[in-house]
């Protein structure tokens, strides 16, 4: 939704996607942002997304966001994962960056050996991303 104050020059943008279905042979991640070509195919599962950008003839603006995922299947580069889930609260859509201390959990990971109960805390900025810890059961 697209919301101009003429008043304050102040416009802004709502971004809200309903639950994004990923399946194999449908829509994939990397065909929404260069970032999830990480995510192998087949990805299934879903995610959704809320954030704003806000801006003014004054200013270079602002942007923030949400993306929720309940749970999505992927093959990484150490492997099948499994179960992945969290929220990922963006302080910036403009570069993407996340606030710290963000925590993915997932049920599974097929490595050298099961990998299971995984937890990864990080950060991304304009540059880099930072993880902060993990911890696994084998």
């Amino acid at each position: 939704m697209l919301a101009h104050d003429g008043r304050s020059g102040t416009v802004g943008i709502a971004i809200t996607t309903p639950d994004l279905v990923f399946a194999e042979g449908g829509l994939q991640p990397a065909e929404l942002t260069p970032l999830a070509e990480l995510l192998g195919p087949p990805v299934t599962g879903t995610a959704r997304f809320e954030g704003r950008i806000d801006w003014t003839a004054d200013s270079e603006g602002s942007s923030s966001g949400l993306l929720t995922v309940p749970g999505i299947d992927f093959t990484s580069p150490a492997g099948r994962v499994t179960g992945l889930k969290g929220d990922i609260a963006f302080t910036s859509l403009t570069p993407l960056v996340t606030a710290p201390g963000q925590v993915l959990t997932a049920s599974r990971l097929e490595s050298f050996a099961p990998l299971t109960d995984l937890d990864l805390t990080f950060g991304l900025d304009a540059a880099t991303i930072s993880v902060a810890g993990g911890e696994l059961a084998v």
